[in-house]
C-alpha cells in the first residue's frame, strides 16, 4: 500500500529541493517508514542531507522563514492522499498551527521545541508538502521506558509545562471561531475548516460535535457490517439526537476558554535529548485545531492512559472519576494507572487546566466516547474487517449497538 509510487515520491522530493530551493542534496532517507505496513501513513517523511545551498529568489510564504545557511539536514513531509484526511487546508492548517504553538512557547524555556517551516505547498491542488527544520533527539516513548522510575516524573513535568503554555496562549484576534486555521488573501491566519472533518469553522461546540457525529454516521454507511445503523431505527434516533439533544450536553462545555489543541500530544511525537533528559521537540500538527483545553485530554496522552471510558469498571472507573472530579489522598494506584496518576500530579504542580477544573467535562467525555462508537475502527477499517470472522465482527457490533442504545435512552432518544 504505502510502497506504491515510492520512486515517484522520491523524484518529486529531488525536483522540489533542486528547483524550488536550489539545494544540492547528498542523501534523502525515509523516516519511520515500513514498506509492508498495512495501514496508510498520514504523511511520508524524509530526512534530507544538504551538501550545498544555492542562491534562490523564492518568495517567503506566510508562517515560514529562510533556510539557515549552515543547515546541513532538513525534514520534508509529503501529505498522503490515501490517508483519508481531506486535502482542503490540510497543509495550511498544519503550518498555521505550528506557528501558533511556536508563539505560545516563545517566552518559555521551551521556545525551541517547534520546528521552523521553510516552505510549503497546499494539498488542495496537488501534492501537499512542508519543508521544515530537522530537530535532534530520540523519541520520548522509547527513551522513557529506559529511565529509572525516579527520573520519570521530571519528564512528565516538562510535558505539563508545555501543555500549560498552550492553555495560556491568547489567540490572535483574526482567529475567532472553533476548528482549524487557514490563510487570508493577505497572508494572515484566520479560522478555517477542521482538517479531520473538512468542515467548519464552527461558532459553537454544538456545531463542532454535530459535524463529528455526522462524519461518524457517514463512515458507518460505508461499513458492510454497520450499514449506516439502519436497523431498528437507530439511524433515525442518531439524527434526532444530533438535532435536538446535543445542545443539552455541550452547553456546560461552552464556558471553557478557547485554546490551541495538538490533538496527538503523545510521547511518540516528542523528542528528548538523552544526555540532558530535556525535551527537544514537539512534532506532528496534522490534527491540531482551536478548541477547548479539555479537548486535548480527549484526543491526546493515550500512552499515559487517557481518560478511561464511561463504561469502565473497577480501578479504571475509580481513576476516571478521579480525573473528572479530582484526585484525593485515598487515590493510590500502581502500574500503568500509577503512571497516569503521576501525570496528573505533574499537571497539578503547574496549575494546568485539568478535566476536574473544566465545566461540563464529564458530559463531553461521554459524548466523545459515544460519537466514536458510531463508527468504531474495528468495524470500518479494511484491515480488521479482513482479519476477523463474521462471528467476531457480529459480536463487536452487538456490544457497540448496546453502548449506543444505552446512551440514546439515557438522553431521551
Amino acid at each position: 500500500m504505502n510502497h506504491e509510487k515510492y520512486e515517484e515520491r522520491l523524484a518529486f522530493v529531488r525536483s522540489l529541493l533542486q528547483q524550488e530551493f536550489v539545494l544540492e542534496v547528498s542523501n534523502i532517507e525515509p523516516i519511520a517508514y515500513d514498506a509492508d505496513c498495512p495501514f496508510a501513513y498520514n504523511n511520508f517523511l524524509y530526512r534530507v542531507d544538504v551538501k550545498n545551498h544555492g542562491k534562490h529568489y523564492r518568495d517567503q510564504q506566510p508562517c515560514s522563514s529562510t533556510i539557515p545557511a549552515d543547515a546541513s539536514q532538513l525534514v520534508l513531509r509529503l501529505s498522503n492522499s490515501a490517508s483519508g484526511l481531506p486535502p482542503i487546508n490540510r497543509v495550511e492548517n498544519e503550518v498555521g498551527m505550528m506557528n501558533l504553538f511556536r508563539e505560545a512557547l516563545r517566552d518559555s524555556h521551551f521556545a525551541h521545541l517547534i520546528p521552523e517551516v521553510y516552505g510549503w505547498g497546499s494539498a488542495e491542488y496537488g501534492q501537499g508538502w512542508i519543508l521544515q527544520e530537522s530537530k535532534a533527539g530520540v523519541p520520548l516513548d522509547e527513551f522513557y521506558q529506559t529511565l529509572p522510575g525516579e527520573n520519570k516524573p521530571a519528564i512528565l513535568e516538562q510535558m505539563a509545562e508545555v501543555l500549560v503554555a498552550m492553555q495560556k496562549y491568547k489567540l490572535p484576534e483574526s482567529i475567532k471561531l472553533l476548528g482549524g486555521v487557514s490563510f487570508s488573501d493577505d497572508g494572515h491566519l484566520v479560522s478555517g475548516p477542521l482538517t479531520t472533518l473538512s468542515a467548519g469553522p464552527f461558532r459553537t461546540y454544538t456545531e463542532l460535535y454535530q459535524a463529528m457525529l455526522q462524519q461518524q454516521v457517514t463512515s458507518s454507511d460505508e461499513s458492510p457490517i454497520l450499514q449506516g445503523w439502519q436497523e431498528d431505527g437507530i439511524r433515525t434516533r442518531l439524527e434526532e439526537f444530533s438535532l435536538q439533544g446535543l445542545t443539552q450536553i455541550t452547553e456546560g462545555y461552552t464556558q471553557s476558554p478557547r485554546a490551541i489543541v495538538h490533538s496527538n500530544f503523545t510521547m511518540n511525537n516528542v523528542l528528548v535529548d538523552p544526555a540532558t533528559k530535556r525535551i527537544s521537540a514537539l512534532l506532528d500538527f496534522d490534527w491540531s485545531f482551536v478548541g477547548s483545553p479539555g479537548d486535548e485530554f480527549l484526543r491526546s496522552f493515550f500512552d499515559l492512559g487517557g481518560i478511561p471510558g464511561p463504561d469502565s469498571t473497577g480501578e479504571e472507573l475509580t481513576i476516571r472519576q478521579a480525573i473528572l472530579h479530582g484526585f484525593g489522598p485515598e487515590h493510590v494506584f500502581d502500574g500503568p494507572l500509577g503512571q497516569l496518576q503521576t501525570w496528573y500530579q505533574a499537571l497539578e504542580k503547574y496549575n494546568a487546566l485539568v478535566p476536574s477544573k473544566l465545566s461540563g467535562m464529564e458530559q463531553i467525555s461521554e459524548l466523545h466516547h459515544f460519537i466514536n462508537q458510531i463508527a468504531p475502527w474495528l468495524l470500518t477499517h479494511d484491515v480488521p474487517l479482513r482479519r476477523r470472522s463474521k462471528e467476531q465482527l457480529d459480536s463487536v457490533k452487538a456490544n457497540t449497538k448496546k453502548t449506543l442504545l444505552a446512551f440514546l435512552e439515557k438522553h431521551g432518544f
